[in-house]
This record gives C-alpha cells, structure tokens and sequence, in this order.
C-alpha cells in the first residue's frame, strides 16, 4: 500500500472518528479483531481512501526529501496564505513563496530555485507517517 494513502473505516455500521495511514490502519483492525475475540464477527463494511487535500493550508506542516540525499527530509510550516503565495517557516526558510499548480491541479511551491531545489507539494503532509526519529539531517 501507499504510505501517504489515508483510510476512513466504517465497522458495524459506525463511522470511525480517526483517518488511518495503511501502517495505522492494519494495527487498528488487529486492535478491533483482538478486542472482540474470536467468538464475535467484525463486519468491516466499508473502507474508503481520502484523497490528500491538492490546496496548502494555513497551519500544516509539509514535507519534501532532498534529490541528492534521501535521508535527507525539509520541512516547513504554512503560517499564511494567499490566492497566489505562502509564507513559510523552518529551520532553513522563513519567508513568502509563489504557489504554482501541476497538471493534476496540485499545489507546489520551490522555496529557492536552483537544480536541485526542494519542491514542497501539497499532498505531502508531514502528519506522523514519517517519524522524525529517523530524519536524517541536511
């Protein structure tokens, strides 16, 4: 499965109030089977995939690996918002970038322009799925 892919679960006919990551999602569903033992059916009804939001949001962590060194994760912070522009903040950039759209309608923004400049994308939100235990340092 695709770790940035999101679940919504609904179980017995109850909508579940948490959005899971595949990893999240597979330890909840052995959660809910061990909770219930093995003499009560769980009827999973539904599970549907969230689509990741294509817009940056004020308030919400992004993140990007480096092209020279996939160990290597930036990560800004939106803290305002315009039709055309965010400003962020990070450890290597505060300041305002042009906000520019792909062929699939989703948001991009480059905080410098060179070669090999990061590209920060709408659909990569920095939400847990990447522990930063493990980020490595640029």
């Amino acid at each position: 499965m695709n770790a940035d892919k999101k679940f919504k679960v609904f179980i017995d006919g109850k909508d579940q109030d948490s959005v899971f990551s595949s990893e999240e999602l597979c330890q909840a569903l052995k959660g809910w089977i061990d909770t219930v033992g093995g003499n009560h059916d769980v009827q999973i009804r539904e599970v549907q995939v969230v689509e990741p939001s294509k817009e940056f949001k004020v308030g919400v962590e992004y993140y990007c690996r480096s092209l020279y060194d996939s160990d290597c994760i930036f990560r800004l912070k939106v803290v305002k918002r315009t039709e055309k522009s965010v400003w962020v903040e990070g450890s290597m950039w505060n300041k305002r970038c042009v906000v520019k759209k792909d062929d699939d309608g989703c948001e991009y923004f480059m905080p410098e322009h060179y070669s090999m400049a990061p590209v920060f994308r709408a659909t990569k939100v920095s939400d847990g799925i990447h522990d930063r235990s493990s980020w490595g340092t640029c």
